[in-house]
């Protein structure tokens, strides 16, 4: 492979989320993770101690990666609003180019030991700023969101078409009457 062992780690942790992005850790062997990597099922055994710990590294770069796309860094004159659909701009294009399950933004995947949680609570912080409302109304309004979210992933997957650029603006022109 011609990598530090830090690095083949990683490599073998993004396989993993790969294979997390498709299938159940049940049906994930270390052999299937070693073939895609074109070393033995031996070799990922120097670099982790099990099956488990690779899975629990895959869903650790999910999480991180998504974490990325919500932790977004802007300067303090940038109102809530632009934040909010920066947000989830990021998630729209990640959740398209990774293939993940879009339903993973309404509610956490069956079987599998992920939390999506802080997504949610981020879209309904931003939307609690937006519309200085209360926390119930909050929560409710980033599960509106993530469904318009949800569904213009599934209807682009599906169609076989890119995700366009204007995907928020079209959600907020949804939800928003006076939205311009």
């Amino acid at each position: 492979m011609g990598f530090g062992r830090e690095n083949i780690r990683e490599v073998i942790a993004e396989k993993a989320r790969d294979f997390l992005l498709m299938k159940n850790p049940e049906e994930i062997t270390m052999l299937m993770v070693a073939d895609q990597l074109n070393i033995t099922a031996v070799t990922l055994y120097q670099y982790f101690e099990g099956k488990e710990e690779i899975i629990r590294a895959g869903y650790d770069l999910i999480l991180k990666e998504i974490a990325e796309c919500i932790d977004i860094k802007l300067p303090s004159s940038v109102n809530c609003y632009c934040k909010l659909k920066i947000v989830l701009k990021n998630l729209a294009d990640y959740f398209y180019r990774k293939g993940v399950d879009p339903t993973w933004l309404i509610e956490d995947p069956p079987r599998l030991p992920i939390t999506l949680k802080p997504i949610r609570n981020t879209i309904a912080g931003l939307l609690k700023s937006w519309h200085n409302c209360d926390d119930d109304k909050a929560i409710w309004e980033s599960c509106r969101y993530l469904s318009l979210v949800q569904a213009e992933i599934i209807y682009y997957k599906r169609s076989g078409k890119p995700l366009p650029d204007n995907i928020i603006e079209n959600i907020f022109k949804l939800l928003h009457k006076n939205y311009k």
